[in-house]
């Protein structure tokens, strides 16, 4: 499933583009919730939500599982770029 995220200022200026799909590879930056101002890379996409490296939610029996984070509340700070359709679409190529 596909997911869209606002990127970063910096990202905006230089590809000239406000959103963006998100990949396993991402760097985001969470801007909502209560995980905001964490950031991390992007592990999977499960049902249209982000799975990010290091954000996890205890359970109550001691067992730390990941947090799915829905892709409205991150910004994208870094890109993977190994995907030349990404470099052709951004216009790196």
């Amino acid at each position: 499933m596909k997911a869209r995220a606002n990127m970063d200022r910096k990202l905006r200026e230089q590809y000239h583009k406000r959103t963006f799909s998100v990949r396993s590879g991402d760097t985001v930056e969470v801007v909502r919730g209560i995980f905001r101002g964490q950031s991390g890379k992007v592990n999977e996409i499960e049902d249209g939500k982000l799975i990010i490296e290091g954000i996890t939610i205890n359970k109550t029996d001691g067992t730390a599982v990941s947090f799915p984070i829905d892709p409205s509340n991150v910004k994208i700070t870094k890109l993977e770029m190994n995907d030349s359709w990404r470099r052709r679409r951004l216009g790196g190529e």
